[in-house]
């Protein structure tokens, strides 16, 4: 079993490169944070966040088109990364009960589909 951290989200995919190899060992899969810490959303990026400034202004750019159109990055960002079924589990992480449930709620919409056509 093998955890990944902001490797399948929108902004990021190189953890689809690895699923062949992963599949055919059987290893297991969790993939973890598909707002890459925060990058996918509304609010400020904290000073340790590891990417650089360009992916954090492309990411912060794409964060307020999605809001100009009446969209939440967030909300896109979970829909994507839990709609592959190549990649059984994704750990989304909150302090806050309604993030926790707009979450649940969130994977069993399609959204991000509308959206990227």
């Amino acid at each position: 079993m093998i955890i990944s951290y902001c490797h399948y989200s929108l902004n990021d995919t190189a953890l689809l490169g690895l699923l062949p190899m992963l599949e055919e060992k059987g290893i297991g899969l969790v993939n973890a944070s598909p707002l890459s810490m925060g990058l996918l959303s509304m609010r400020n990026i904290p000073e340790w966040h590891p990417a650089s400034a360009e992916l954090q202004a492309i990411c912060k750019q794409a964060a307020e088109l999605c809001a100009s159109r009446g969209y939440d990055i967030a909300k896109l960002a979970v829909q994507y990364s839990t709609s592959n079924h190549r990649i059984p589990t994704t750990l989304v992480s909150s302090a806050n009960p309604d993030n926790i449930r707009n979450n649940a709620a969130w994977t069993h919409e399609s959204d991000w589909i509308i959206m990227l056509k």
